[in-house]
């Protein structure tokens, strides 16, 4: 079972699937031949590695979605989900809203700057890793219910230093609904990937 990471730090537990099965595999890994899934190949690849981490974990499966999309476990912990085409992560927590992302960091997010960087950052950022790291942080702090939907370039400042892959963090400060919170980011490199995650 290819869990490469299962992180407990204080009250959230963080876990990484690399996706490396077949179809088949990860059915007979799943063994709940009712479950349904995605057409879509790939999207049925990271939806069953998913839920192979709940079932790693003892939770009931399939989750679901709350009424503004977020996945919920019923009567179970919070939950956050993010995938690419190698991997499936999951962060949990029993008492606290957590958000999760994961990326590969040499995706071309030049093209989509000025749809999550603010002006100050866009003329800051230069370097592929950190845009990779920005959006994957912001990404991460949308995924938190917040009383309004976030726009990632106006109310999300992100600083990424130097030091922010050695240190394993960073932070930033959502404005929202006239209320300024800043939050710590958990933040590291795995493969070409970059992985993020928080609690609110």
């Amino acid at each position: 079972m290819p869990i490469v990471k299962d992180t407990q730090v204080g009250d959230v537990r963080v876990l990484l699937w690399r996706i490396t099965e077949s179809d088949f595999e990860l059915r007979q890994m799943l063994d709940a031949p009712s479950i349904s899934l995605p057409e879509n190949a790939q999207r049925r690849l990271q939806r069953m590695a998913v839920l192979c981490i709940l079932k790693y974990c003892n939770l009931p499966i399939p989750y679901s979605y709350d009424r503004d999309g977020r996945p919920e476990i019923p009567n179970g912990p919070h939950i956050s989900i993010s995938h690419t085409r190698r991997y499936a992560a999951v962060a949990l927590s029993a008492s606290r809203a957590v958000g999760i992302d994961i990326e590969q960091s040499d995706r071309n997010f030049q093209r989509v700057a000025p749809k999550y960087l603010s002006h100050s950052e866009q003329e800051q950022m230069l370097e592929q890793e950190c845009m990779a790291a920005t959006w994957c942080v912001k990404e991460a702090l949308y995924k938190l219910p917040w009383p309004l939907p976030l726009v990632l370039s106006r109310d999300v400042e992100v600083d990424i230093a130097p030091s922010a892959f050695n240190q394993g963090y960073t932070h930033a400060t959502v404005s929202c609904n006239g209320v300024k919170t800043q939050l710590r980011l958990e933040l590291e490199r795995i493969d070409e990937h970059i992985l993020a995650w928080t609690k609110m």
